[in-house]
């Protein structure tokens, strides 16, 4: 997802081992979610992930998995495991009294 706020000229890789450049469907997509957002600040405001692409993911789910009625409401996006897991871990949690064995 970071390529999505870069122009088509920062997508180049710039290690030399890499291929030089991302792969056109990423690119394609990139562009796309791109047009999801009006500015900066749109980027970075909704809690649970720009709506848009929670409705693409929870499109991509039911398409997947040959299910219905997945809405983007159902749809949390994060910034990987482990913001995922401290999230989870401050929900469950609220006090002092509580606590959790891992």
């Amino acid at each position: 997802m970071s390529c999505m706020f870069y122009g088509p000229d920062e997508y180049k890789v710039r290690n030399s081992g890499v291929s030089t450049e991302m792969r056109k469907d990423i690119v394609d997509r990139a562009k796309i979610f791109r047009g999801y957002f009006k500015n900066d600040i749109d980027k970075r405001t909704c809690f649970k992930g720009n709506e848009r692409i929670r409705t693409d993911i929870a499109n991509f789910i039911m398409k997947r998995d040959g299910v219905t009625g997945v809405t983007a409401e159902d749809v949390l996006c994060s910034n990987g495991a482990s913001s995922s897991i401290g999230f989870t871990l401050k929900t469950l949690v609220n006090d002092d009294k509580d606590a959790v064995s891992l």
